[in-house]
């Protein structure tokens, strides 16, 4: 089995590398260049591939990076004609100095040296408690700036309290690259019905990887999603996970599902 390297521009995050677990230590997968490349060097050297974590590039063979490191691999003095670049996209814009891109969506490998790998599902998730079956928590886990600002509104208070609903608000926000607060973004245990619904509606979020629904898949817990083309990508059925095109929908939507406690089981099923 042929080497692959993984280069690391920062010296700290390639010694974190020696004593992580993605399981145990799962909080600390907050960045880009952790969740794509740490994780992935840790995914595979824990499945037994032939990886190396490295601060100097190799004379040659493959390399990883991830798209924030690029420029300081590109400038290395060590850095040759020798060595194939595959680089994690992420959510930046297209590496065109890189051999080849993994990209988070199907939208996104439209170029032929872009290849979709789907990202790694949230470590060690906790599933749906499955005692649990109807309606009563609505959670949303993810970055605080992320989420329409309509359900920080008395609006959508109002109507969980009307409604005898949970509202399980499991965020973070960012100052320096750090994480503000401890979250609990594996746990979905309590959780009932996930919401993701992005400031911009009409965007489509074309760089951006289906995570939300990939976490509510592996836990078992259905999901009212605003539209995006990674998520739309993957779906086969209306039972895979309820689209909204307005903010408002949303309420409809959990009303019906509420109601609806068969369609409801069977989206937990599908």
């Amino acid at each position: 089995m042929s080497l692959v390297y993984f280069y690391f521009k920062s010296q700290v995050l390639l010694n974190d590398l020696e004593c992580l677990d993605v399981n145990r230590d799962w909080h600390y997968f907050t960045t880009g260049v952790k969740c794509w490349c740490s994780q992935t060097y840790l995914q595979l050297r824990s499945r037994g591939y032939n990886v190396k974590a490295v601060h100097v590039p190799p004379e040659r063979g493959v390399v990883c990076c991830h798209a924030d490191d690029l420029h300081s691999l590109l400038t290395h003095p060590a850095c040759s004609d020798a060595i194939l670049i595959v680089c994690f996209r992420a959510d930046r814009p297209p590496q065109l100095y890189a051999d080849f891109e993994v990209v988070q969506n199907q939208w996104s490998a439209k170029d032929a040296r872009c290849c979709f790998i789907p990202h790694w599902p949230q470590p060690n998730l906790l599933k749906r408690d499955v005692s649990r079956s109807n309606v009563k928590t609505i959670g949303y886990k993810g970055d605080i700036g992320n989420l329409h600002p309509w359900f920080h509104t008395k609006e959508w208070l109002c109507f969980m309290k009307d409604n005898n609903l949970i509202w399980d608000l499991d965020t973070s926000s960012w100052g320096g690259g750090v994480m503000s607060h401890f979250t609990h973004w594996n746990d979905y245990s309590s959780v009932d019905l996930v919401v993701s619904v992005r400031k911009d509606l009409s965007s489509n979020s074309y760089h951006k990887p289906a995570s939300k629904l990939i976490n509510a898949w592996h836990a078992g817990v259905p999901a009212i999603l605003g539209s995006e083309i990674s998520c739309s990508e993957l779906r086969i059925t209306e039972l895979d996970y309820v689209e909204i095109n307005e903010v408002q929908e949303i309420k409809r939507a959990i009303l019906d599902l509420k109601a609806d406690n068969d369609r409801y089981l069977k989206m937990i099923e599908n």
